[in-house]
């Protein structure tokens, strides 16, 4: 071996054009470094620097190609290209970096794997059948080009792309569904497919999560009728412009414009279980009903299904009834009309207002009660009955009539006999000729004393003792009990008077002996007063003699006061109770 040792220095120019010994070293002041020479090769043999930095890549390229290196760290590495048919290994957090701006990235940091893309384009996994697998094969995901794209779940698929949408197989759960669709007219479809109620169900933390136990149903059943099902103690509520405008109460009312059943609280109250509808509105209208095209019945009104009644129309007026009992509002006429039908059909006389054990109580009128009596020109018929409730053959009735003649025109008021008959007593009639009273009346009290039961006028012909071809001639007036006369004597050529001027036919006897007033006058001479007794039948004259202050009477006779001769005369007149 040789011993030589040899060390020199120069610049890279230098050592290019330099030969050393074989062995000799000489180091590179350029690029400090070593060269070692083999006594033949000018510029002898660079030694790599530790960190390369004397070591071109194309050389260090020539150094690797073809040449397998075991183990080899690099701080970064630029290739065209690499090709290995072993591992590629990297630590923890050591990073496959793709991208100048280190947009992806692959790493594993001690617990987790990632690939991380950062750059501002789309990591794009390319393949014509794609799959994700677990570490056992199992698919997590799988994927075929112009084909279905499957999730999988235990290695079974669960939900499936399609050429229209989507396939899922089983239950979704999920936070939240949007179905946005542009054009067509189905945005969702919800099939099952057998012939089995088929619904979506909704839940929250509040309602429970049992299926058909808890929440809200919404779907079709087995018979095809669309299904809307609270499944809790609630209500169903419907509204516009977020705002509620219906809904349908935990006791199955139908509240609109509402939402509690309060009568007093304006909207619409459909009260199910019981068949009741009530509406409430505040200084307006309640509810309008319009019937179009022809006239008719507009509200049936029915009992156990069977009709009792309607509300309808007719030429434009309002009718209300039921059978031939109805009554039609004419707003023209300002009247309102029986009819036999709510559609207006004629009826005159034919219906009646109340009955014996349906009786009104008030009637008040600002104008005139008409009624038509049913009877012939100077028949009385009855017009108004008043029937005692407790026996209705006991009845007061009042009649009437109209005829041509005055008697037979007026009103008869029949006071019943009670008892329990039938029969009455004509108590009063008015007629054209005045008042008739055939039980008297009583003034000012309904005492017996009070009794008028009588007023008569009339002429009554005197018969006078002796009266020969003389006149007579009288009248009365009579009043209950109470009868005036006026009894008149005109002496004739034959006429005979005799002791006494007396006659015995008074129209009504006297009851006890009364005295009034009486005149003598003979003819164009002397007038004498007198006075005039009743007694009985009878009527006499008599004379009044005053001697100062005495006074005597004496009958009249045939010189008393005077000889009577023709044309004398003599006025008697008397008032008394009757017998």
């Amino acid at each position: 071996m040789a011993t030589q040792l040899q060390i020199r220095r120069g610049t890279s120019a230098q050592i290019a054009a330099f030969t050393g010994a074989e062995g000799e070293i000489v180091v590179n002041t350029t690029n400090d470094s070593v060269h070692v020479n083999d006594g033949s090769t000018a510029g002898g043999f660079e030694m790599a620097r530790a960190d390369l930095n004397n070591v071109s890549d194309t050389s260090l390229n020539a150094a690797l190609t073809g040449n397998t290196v075991s183990a080899l760290t690099v701080t970064a590495l630029t290739t065209a290209g690499v090709t290995t048919t072993g591992d590629i290994s990297f630590g923890d957090n050591d990073k496959a970096i793709f991208g100048a701006g280190s947009d992806l990235q692959i790493y594993h940091d001690g617990s987790d794997s990632y690939i991380d893309e950062n750059g501002t384009g789309t990591l794009k996994i390319k393949g014509t059948n794609l799959a994700l697998l677990s570490s056992t094969n199992e698919f997590y995901a799988f994927g075929s080009a112009d084909g279905a794209f499957s999730i999988y779940h235990d290695n079974s698929a669960k939900l499936a792309t399609t050429s229209t949408g989507i396939d899922v197989t089983g239950s979704v759960t999920a936070d939240g569904l949007t179905v946005d669709k542009s054009g067509g007219n189905i945005a969702a479809s919800f099939i099952n497919s057998d012939s089995n109620n088929s619904y979506i169900q909704f839940q929250n933390s509040t309602t429970g999560t049992t299926t058909y136990t808890d929440g809200s149903l919404v779907g079709i059943d087995s018979d095809e009728s669309l299904t809307i099902w609270q499944l809790e103690s609630n209500h169903i509520k419907f509204g516009t412009s977020a705002t509620e405008r219906m809904r349908i109460d935990a006791s199955g009312n139908l509240l609109v414009g509402k939402t509690t059943t309060a009568f007093g609280t304006v909207g619409i109250r459909l009260e199910g279980p019981n068949g009741k509808i009530e509406a409430t509105r505040s200084n307006n209208i309640v509810m309008d009903l319009n019937r179009l095209s022809g006239d008719g019945a507009i509200v049936n009104f029915s009992k156990d299904s069977s009709t009792v009644g309607s509300i309808g129309t007719v030429g434009g007026l309002l009718g209300v009834g039921s059978g031939v009992s109805n009554l039609q509002f004419e707003s023209s006429s300002t009247a309102i009309s029986p009819a036999s039908t709510t559609s207006g059909g004629a009826s005159d006389g034919a219906l009646g207002l109340g009955k014996a054990n349906r009786r009104f109580k008030d009637l008040y009128l600002s104008g005139e009660a008409k009624v038509t009596s049913t009877g012939v020109d100077g028949v009385y018929a009855p017009i108004l009955r008043g029937v005692y409730s407790g026996n209705s053959n006991e009845t007061n009735t009042i009649e009437t009539t109209v005829s041509s003649s005055a008697a037979g025109s007026g009103f008869k008021f029949n006071v019943s006999n009670g008892g329990g008959s039938s029969g009455q007593t004509e108590g009063l009639r008015i007629t054209r000729d005045g008042l008739y009273a055939p039980v008297g009346i009583k003034l000012g009290s309904y005492s017996s004393a009070n009794l008028l039961d009588d007023y008569e006028e009339g002429t009554w012909t005197p018969s006078w003792t002796g009266l020969g071809n003389g006149s007579a001639s009288g009248t009365y007036t009579k009043i209950g009990r109470l009868v005036h006369v006026t009894a008149l004597f005109t002496a004739g050529s034959t006429t005979s008077i005799g002791s006494k001027l007396e006659a015995s036919n008074l129209p009504f006897a006297a009851q006890f002996l009364t005295y009034s007033g009486a005149r003598y006058e003979n003819y164009q001479s002397n007038s004498y007063i007198g006075a005039t007794r009743v007694t009985g039948s009878q009527i006499r004259g008599y004379i009044i003699n005053v001697a100062g202050a005495t006074s005597t009477e004496s009958i009249v006779s045939a010189t008393n006061p005077f000889t009577w001769g023709v044309n004398d005369y003599a006025q008697l007149t008397a008032t008394y109770y009757v017998a």
